[in-house]
């Protein structure tokens, strides 16, 4: 891709993400599920690209990097209605008459480096945290 293609692409998602379209938490979930159904209808490809690239047997593959990507994915569709829920935190006496609360709500654009020894891992277990 050349810079110019990057630049419009990155423009494209902060406009899809100012749209609201990533906040709602079932819009995330279903996002987890479609990526679930990918990582295991690929399953085999992707262990073959490991054992091709760094010599990991389908075995090492799937329980170092493509089990362990299915698991946080798991943990994260059925998690993510309680981490996004709003928490109500102390207010300080300044504002007495108010009431104070956090709410997580997705950050918009996410880059994520990984390194060459548990590429798919440590690719997809970010890629996931970010989505929920």
């Amino acid at each position: 891709m050349t810079s110019t293609e990057i630049h419009s692409l990155l423009e494209k998602q902060k406009v899809y993400y100012r749209s609201g379209a990533t906040i709602p938490v079932d819009f995330r979930i279903r996002q987890l599920k479609k990526l679930y159904q990918t990582v295991k209808k690929y399953q085999t490809e992707i262990n073959d690209a490991l054992k091709s690239a760094l010599g990991k047997s389908h075995y090492e593959g799937f329980m170092c990097e493509s089990g362990l990507v299915l698991t946080e994915i798991s943990y994260m569709i059925k998690h993510t209605r309680k981490f996004a829920k709003r928490k109500t935190v102390r207010t300080p006496l300044a504002q007495f008459p108010s009431h104070s609360y956090k709410q997580p709500v997705p950050y918009g654009n996410t880059l994520i480096m990984s390194p060459w020894n548990y590429p798919f891992l440590l690719t997809l277990d970010p890629l996931t945290d970010a989505v929920a």
